[in-house]
């Protein structure tokens, strides 16, 4: 999801949803990944795929909530994987959504809705994912995020967070709705612990921005 580290469609007071749906409409961040970025081709993600079936059938997940689902770009070729799972994408962007319905209404176990996962209930599942979405939020909204995952019922969050190789000067920065900052769970403002797993997610760099990881934390401790 990133190209640079400043957007244009951040004035303060606009909706996250109308700065999203804008940045995919304008094609912001190029049509890679359908959108969402070059992170989110598939040979972007042939590492972090398997990893995420291996954490769905080593803790037995029933159900995950995905949030956001963005463009859709690479998870169908995980869920494929896992074709008995029941699989809820939620996105800010109603556009990407309505999208979805149309395109998998035959998957009878995938649902698809527009809201805002940062201030508005999650549905229950044992697994949220979040992968590339909290480094464009600003501080408020990621702990408001980490909030509902908790109150949501969940067993467990897989998310993306950029650890030891990320520079002091973009991390952990309050940002504008939009805007990028590599953002590091387990330091301060948020200092999260009981990862239960940590992996990396991209064997390729981005020129000037730092490896990603996934980290698994049991949401109850959240």
């Amino acid at each position: 999801m990133k190209t640079s580290r400043t957007v244009e469609f951040h004035e303060k007071g606009v909706p996250a949803g109308d700065i999203f749906t804008r940045i995919y409409g304008s094609k912001l961040w190029g049509t890679a990944g359908g959108g969402s970025g070059i992170g989110s081709e598939p040979n972007c993600t042939q590492f972090i795929r398997p990893k995420v079936v291996s954490v769905i059938q080593k803790y037995n997940i029933q159900s995950m909530v995905d949030a956001p689902c963005g463009s859709m770009a690479w998870m169908p070729m995980v869920l494929e994987q896992v074709p008995n799972i029941t699989y809820t994408g939620i996105d800010v962007a109603c556009n990407l959504i309505t999208e979805h319905q149309v395109n998998f209404a035959s998957r009878n176990n995938w649902r698809f809705y527009c809201a805002d996962v940062c201030h508005q209930g999650l549905p229950r599942a044992d697994l949220v994912f979040s992968r590339d979405a909290l480094q464009h939020l600003p501080l408020s909204y990621v702990h408001s995020f980490l909030h509902n995952v908790r109150d949501s019922g969940a067993k467990y969050l897989l998310v993306g967070s950029y650890l030891n190789e990320s520079t002091t000067q973009y991390r952990n920065l309050d940002i504008a709705v939009g805007d990028y900052y590599d953002i590091n769970l387990l330091e301060k403002p948020f200092s999260l612990q009981h990862a239960l797993l940590e992996t990396l997610d991209e064997e390729y760099r981005y020129t000037g921005f730092a490896h990603k990881s996934m980290l698994l934390l049991d949401a109850t401790k959240l």
